[in-house]
Formats: C-alpha cells, sequence, structure tokens
C-alpha cells in the first residue's frame, strides 16, 4: 500500500510538470528576486561586481526521484553599459534529466537626467541549449513499446529580456526559451514526442524605507505559457546594520504561490562580497499529505 500512495503523487507529478517529452516548465525559485539571472538575461552583468550565484532547490522531499534544481550563474560587467555572463542548469525530475548552458549579454540604457537615482533600461539576449534524457526504463513497463528505447537529444534555444531598474521599484518581462518545438517522429514503430511551450515571466517589486534601518519590499513574478500560469506573491523586511557588526543586512518575508504553495525565507548579506538565503515551501493541495516540503538554498559571490 505504501509503494502505491508513493506512486500516484509521482505520476501526477512526471504528467504535469513534463505534459510530454522534454517539455517540463522552467524551474520555480522562491527567491526570484535575488536571481533574476537565471530567468532574465537583461541581468546578467548589470552590476558593478562580477557576480557568481549557485542555487539548489529540492521539491517535494520525501517522494522518491521529485524534482531537484541546481542552477549556477556568472555575470561579468564590460563597462558601465555592458555585461555579459554564463547561465547553466541542471534539472532533474522522476526519469527526465535535463542539463542547460546559455551565454549571455546585456545593455544599459540610462534614462532621465537624475544621475543621484537614475533609472536604467536593462535589453538582454542569450543563445545556448538543453540536453535532455528520459530513462524509460525506470518505468519498468517493456512490454509497451513506447516505454522501451530511452531518448536523449540536443534542443538550442535563444532568449531575450527587458528589466526596468530604479532605487525605488523594478519591472521585469522576459522569455528565457524563444524557440518552440512541436514535433512527432515514428521510428521502427516508436512513437517519439517533443514539445516546448514558449514561457512568459513578468515581475515587479517595490522598495520602500520604513526608517534609516529597516526597508519593505514587495514583489511578483508571474509565469504562463499556453497550458499554465504560475504567481508568486511575495514581501519582505530588510533590517540594515549601519555598524556592520556581523551582517551587512538581513531580509526576511512570505512567499505565496497562489494555489499551490506558501512559505518563508531569509536574505542574508554576509558582507558586501558574500550572499546567502534560504526559501521553505509547504504545497497547498493534497500532494501536501505525500511530501515533507520544499527548500531552497542560494549562495552568492561578488569580486
Amino acid at each position: 500500500m505504501t509503494t502505491i500512495h508513493r506512486s500516484i503523487p509521482l505520476a501526477i507529478l512526471f504528467f504535469i510538470q513534463t505534459m510530454c517529452m522534454f517539455g517540463q516548465p522552467e524551474p520555480q525559485y522562491t527567491l526570484y528576486r535575488h536571481n533574476m539571472g537565471f530567468f532574465n538575461p537583461a541581468v546578467v552583468g548589470i552590476n558593478d561586481q562580477v557576480e557568481f550565484k549557485v542555487n539548489y532547490r529540492s521539491q517535494f522531499v520525501g517522494i522518491e526521484d521529485a524534482p531537484e534544481t541546481q542552477s549556477f550563474y556568472l555575470g561579468i560587467p564590460a563597462n558601465n553599459k555592458i555585461g555579459v555572463g554564463l547561465t547553466a542548469m541542471v534539472d532533474k525530475v522522476f526519469i527526465e534529466r535535463t542539463a542547460a548552458l546559455f551565454a549571455g549579454f546585456s545593455y544599459t540604457i540610462q534614462l532621465g537626467p537624475n544621475y543621484n537615482t537614475p533609472t536604467d533600461l536593462h535589453f538582454g539576449i542569450q543563445g545556448g541549449g538543453s540536453f535532455g534524457n528520459t530513462d524509460f526504463s525506470k518505468i519498468q513497463q517493456p512490454e509497451d513499446p513506447l516505454f522501451s528505447r530511452n531518448v536523449n537529444g540536443f534542443q538550442p534555444n535563444v532568449g531575450a529580456g527587458l528589466l526596468l531598474e530604479h532605487r525605488d521599484y523594478y519591472a521585469s518581462l522576459s522569455i528565457p526559451r524563444l524557440l518552440t518545438t512541436d514535433r512527432i517522429v515514428y521510428q521502427d514503430e516508436i512513437v517519439s514526442t517533443a514539445n516546448n511551450s514558449l514561457r512568459t515571466y513578468v515581475g515587479v517589486g517595490g522598495f520602500f524605507s520604513l526608517n534609516d534601518r529597516m526597508m519593505f519590499t514587495p514583489s511578483s513574478l508571474v509565469q504562463f505559457s499556453s497550458t499554465d500560469t504560475t504567481v508568486d506573491l511575495t514581501g519582505t523586511l530588510k533590517f540594515v546594520d549601519r555598524y556592520h557588526t556581523f551582517l551587512e543586512s538581513f531580509e526576511i518575508g512570505l512567499n505565496y504561490r497562489v494555489n499551490r504553495a506558501f512559505g518563508g525565507l531569509f536574505y542574508l548579506q554576509i558582507r558586501n562580497w558574500l550572499e546567502l538565503g534560504y526559501a521553505y515551501e509547504a504545497v497547498s493541495g493534497d500532494l501536501g499529505h505525500f511530501e515533507k516540503g520544499t527548500h531552497e538554498m542560494g549562495l552568492a559571490f561578488k569580486l
């Protein structure tokens, strides 16, 4: 009975997340405001320092072969207008494994004459691809010809994004995978399908100073495609240590993924070159009876 109970939510996860072979959505990020470089090339290399970020996300802990994502970001400012960088991702869910690598380029235009609090518009593009592997042997149904052969493939892609940035707010729009594929291949009476639907990210956020040591930051990230829509609503309080005794700043808050999950997060700026973040989510639906939450950890180095 235990095996059956574990298999039911796992099967649901696989068919919702993959829909069809190589068709899984982009990974979710609860710490999205600190990790926009993973899904918006306009962010690549726009800061004054070289940045290297690592993010690890383990979803639905307690369910075997549930999704796990490792993401990597490198941003290098070439000058005050141009940035370059790399993003990489390793993702696994059930019988699927995906590895992606993209090179990005950004260009910045300063809007308005106010040089004390400028408004910057960043443009970004990226190019690369994803390597996918689907291991049907794990389903253990050799009598079915559809599941009798593993499938491997490479899918090239390009992406683009915009970021409007001000000291008091930001707005982001990106499509990290502009190319879509939808094909059916028949080979030796075996059906192989592949589908990637275009996915758009829209993000907004504000920075409201409550006093000289505390700031309130509401933000939202909406992801939508032809198959589904995901809405994240986040609110955090940031506390600044003016004396820099141990931390530069400490941020704590709550996140709600509409009709899907809720949780909390914190983000530490330990020094001006080191940041650490953690987020926890609990599923709000029936799957919550089978899993033990989702954990996400992020680490950033600035040089």
